[in-house]
């Protein structure tokens, strides 16, 4: 546990803890055990602060706050036990369409996925039944679970009844108090919802998602949904779910709009969410009527089109200018170092603001899509003129260094900032190296349906047509080649010259002066020739 997160009501944080634990370590061992051989513990360990933190700076009704809760570190360390325990089985309670907070899948697989199946959406103009994107909002999601309904899930799951005791112990005996301004109001006793600090509440409100997931999925393979599938090969997608954030699938037709609102209002009923379609979203393909559109918003209650919304907070659609959709990373940036332009900080202390918060906003961002070149260097001009501007003036200051240079390690003179474009083309080398290492994702077969179906991807050619998230793999991938070689084993797969296994050579590749002149000479020679079928071969 990090030993500076913030203390629960007890006062006392992790550090603490690790600290004095010769002197603490027996009291806590004893109410670990009480709680593994009784299935109880004290109900001061449960108790829980909720601070009130303002969304913005005018606070009008009790939505602007965001409330945090702070429990205690006994409570912490058993929640742990159970967290760590059931991560290890989430892969295969959980299905593929949920990538958040389970070990082995990426948070950004469902962008992805997500993306590619709008760009499709897009792009489709044929005669054929169009289809249909709903992005829900969820209101209150982790406020609104009911614990019957979590209880019942676990149990069809097939959890231990001892398992599940102490599962719901820690949900049902929780207490709050809620601290606002300096002032402490009181104790309230929750008869629903599951915390938004306790680590284990992401997990089990997975538990609880999965049950519309597998609606959702029931309903696909009884063809009363019928999803979105990019190519003929590729996987038919009927949802995509982060969370309380959700993409639901399905064909432009009155009926499966029904069935997709039947489904959530059973959905709604027995987990106690509450989805808000007013605020939800709908996007239809290009080849849907207006009229025909009109008619399937009507059963579902939404009417907002999907316009510049965000899934997971990057961008649903890029439309033709790029630089007008990512000006929000350059706005956010600009609005940080205004608020750091007040303050007197030293060298150092501006070295770690730049590094630690500036050139970390655009990071989720660039792990999805490449940022234009002139954007990244808008960007870093402005962290650049905050660096040499001097706190006490308002002078710009005189730029001493060129940026590129401030880009190299110390180590070699530099001040080891980040260059934004190499940072945003690493992050999508990742991206082409876990479509590489992982191809049984959802992310990979919907990729290498649409773009690759008959090769691999490194050996793929860039299709017209494409979208945004994969032209920006597919440029990194040329990155990702000039580091790659082959780990030689029966050498079945190898091709000589063309192919990169050589270790210590530069390039990894055979020298194509040499490679000719011994083929010329084995050709001269013969196949009797000394060396020549083991060249061959």
């Amino acid at each position: 546990m990090h030993p500076d997160k913030a203390s629960g009501p007890d006062g006392l944080n992790s550090a603490i803890f690790q600290h004095f634990w010769k002197l603490l370590g027996t009291e806590v061992f004893k109410c670990c055990q009480q709680w593994l051989n009784e299935c109880k513990f004290s109900a001061e360990v449960n108790e829980t602060m909720l601070v009130l933190i303002p969304k913005k700076e005018n606070v009008e009704e009790l939505k602007d706050l965001r409330p945090t809760a702070l429990c205690n570190v006994l409570y912490k360390i058993v929640a742990k036990v159970l967290a760590n325990r059931l991560q290890k089985i989430l892969q295969v309670l959980i299905s593929k369409e949920q990538s958040a907070f389970v070990p082995g899948r990426s948070i950004t697989d469902n962008v992805l996925v997500a993306f590619e199946l709008l760009h499709y959406m897009k792009r489709k103009s044929t005669q054929e039944e169009g289809g249909v994107a709903l992005k829900l909002d969820i209101s209150k999601a982790y406020d609104r679970v009911s614990w019957g309904y979590l209880e019942n899930k676990m149990l069809l799951m097939g959890f231990s009844n001892k398992w599940i005791k102490w599962m719901m112990l820690c949900v049902t005996t929780v207490s709050y108090s809620i601290s606002f301004q300096g002032s402490t109001i009181g104790t309230i006793i929750p008869k629903r919802g599951l915390r938004q600090g306790d680590p284990l509440s992401p997990y089990l409100f997975l538990l609880c998602v999965e049950g519309l997931s597998l609606g959702l999925k029931q309903a696909g393979e009884d063809n009363r949904i019928t999803g979105c599938r990019v190519a003929n090969s590729a996987p038919l997608v009927t949802h995509l779910l982060f969370a309380d954030d959700s993409f639901l699938f399905f064909k432009a037709t009155t009926a499966e709009a029904n069935e997709v609102k039947g489904i959530l209002n059973s959905y709604e009923t027995y987990s106690g969410q509450a989805v808000n379609f007013q605020k939800s979203v709908i996007f239809f393909s290009s080849n849907v009527r207006r009229d025909k559109q009109t008619e399937i918003k009507q059963p579902l209650g939404v009417h907002n089109d999907i316009g510049c919304t965000k899934y997971l907070g990057l961008p649903s659609l890029i439309g033709r200018f790029k630089k007008t959709v990512f000006r929000y990373l350059k706005d956010k940036v600009f609005q940080r170092i205004q608020g750091w332009s007040t303050k007197l900080l030293s060298r150092a202390g501006k070295a770690v603001m730049i590094k630690n918060v500036a050139q970390a906003i655009p990071s989720d961002t660039m792990s999805c899509f490449l940022i234009p070149k002139t954007l990244c260097q808008e960007i870093e001009r402005l962290m650049n003129a905050y660096w040499w501007r001097s706190s006490s003036s308002a002078s710009k200051g005189i730029r001493w260094l060129a940026w590129d240079k401030m880009c190299m390690s110390k180590k070699y003179g530099g001040m080891g900032f980040r260059n934004l474009h190499g940072f945003n083309l690493a992050m999508l080398c990742k991206q082409c190296w876990n479509l590489i290492n992982r191809p049984d994702a959802l992310v990979s077969r919907v990729l290498k349906a649409r773009y690759y179906p008959n090769c691999h991807i490194l050996e793929a050619e860039r299709k017209g047509g494409s979208s945004y998230t994969c032209s920006g793999i597919w440029e990194a991938k040329e990155e990702v080649k000039k580091g790659l070689r082959w780990v030689l084993g029966d050498g079945q797969s190898i091709r000589i010259n063309p192919d990169r296994w050589l270790r210590g050579k530069e390039g990894y590749c055979v020298a194509q002066g040499r490679f000719l002149r011994r083929a010329r000479w084995a050709t001269a020679q013969g196949p009797k020739a000394t060396g020549a079928s083991k060249f061959r071969n």
